[in-house]
């Protein structure tokens, strides 16, 4: 299933307390993301980024059509597709001492 696959291959690096900064938090869009934007990153990875082809057919990845297919699924239905607006923080007045 997705939730698994995603256990197995994608958590070790998006998950984990001590990603690396390069490495986007999924739950942190910062872009619009869907159904065709997991699909292109996972099947075909994003160069010059850690980030690799899973697809078999792809770069000899380690993930089947079906298996992307379900992932995509899971990464759709759970993670955010926008990103979350920015509120600015109101401005504080500094105090002029004479």
């Amino acid at each position: 299933s997705g939730q698994a696959l995603y256990q197995a291959v994608c958590a070790i690096c998006h998950d984990t307390p001590h990603r690396a900064s390069m490495v986007p938090d999924l739950r942190q869009p910062k872009t619009p993301r869907d159904t065709n934007f997991w699909q292109l990153w996972i099947t075909v990875g994003k160069e010059g980024t850690l980030m690799p082809a899973f697809s078999s057919k792809a770069d000899s990845g380690p993930l089947s059509d079906p298996q992307i297919s379900s992932l995509v699924e899971y990464l759709d239905k759970t993670y955010p597709k926008t990103p979350m607006p920015v509120t600015p923080l109101p401005a504080i007045p500094i105090p002029v001492v004479k």
